[in-house]
């Protein structure tokens, strides 16, 4: 259904995940492949990363305290 989409996407139980470099741009498409399928949102939410989760994800470690 996401196939035209290179972001990553994770399903746990009803819940779907999209990691996305650019969500302003993906969403409405996101939104649009959705309803074209006959699928619902109960609820759709645009969180940013935070300073701490990039460098996790660029070093694998988290800040220490």
């Amino acid at each position: 259904m996401l196939k035209s989409f290179s972001e990553t996407v994770y399903r746990e139980n009803n819940i779907v995940k999209v990691h996305a470099q650019n969500p302003d741009e993906i969403v409405p498409n996101i939104v649009t492949t959705l309803y074209k399928h006959g699928i619902s949102l109960s609820s759709l939410r645009v969180v940013r990363p935070t300073l701490e989760d990039v460098f996790l994800k660029l070093t694998g470690r988290r800040l220490e305290e």
